[in-house]
């Protein structure tokens, strides 16, 4: 669970995506410094994440990142 002022409005758990995906939501912290938005594939043999996106600047109900999905094989 993330904290209270770390929040992914969209895309939720186990929505569908394609293309390029806006992700959106909220990072803010009195003492914010970075923040990095990852994915990995559900099932797999191995735990790899890979980046999306760094944040360096407090964001509040925007734009995290767009994630351009056709850059990565279809999965989970």
């Amino acid at each position: 669970m993330l904290p209270e002022n770390i929040v992914i409005n969209h895309p939720q758990k186990g929505d569908s995506v394609q293309g390029v995906v806006e992700i959106t939501g909220t990072v803010v912290s009195d003492t914010f410094s970075s923040a990095e938005i990852y994915y990995a594939y559900t099932i797999t043999d191995t735990e790899n994440w890979f980046l999306i996106s760094r944040i360096d600047q407090g964001i509040e109900n925007g734009v995290l990142a767009r994630w351009d999905t056709t850059t990565i094989t279809d999965g989970e």
